[in-house]
């Protein structure tokens, strides 16, 4: 779906305008939200691991 509007029908139809405005977002966020819990899915365990090699080097050099 796309935002298609004018100055003119944006004032004409209002609420419409609005609620066509929301279904545009939640389709952004539905078509988003998997990519982004896929990135973290591999991002989150990366950066633990990293952690805990610099969490134990610093206890280590004590």
């Amino acid at each position: 779906m796309k935002f298609e509007s004018s100055p003119v029908a944006l004032m004409n139809n209002f609420p419409e305008a609005i609620q066509s405005i929301f279904e545009v977002v939640a389709d952004l966020i539905g078509w988003a939200a998997p990519y982004i819990l896929l990135g973290a899915v591999v991002v989150v365990p990366i950066w633990l691991v990293f952690f805990l090699l610099r969490l134990a080097k610093g206890r280590r050099s004590q």
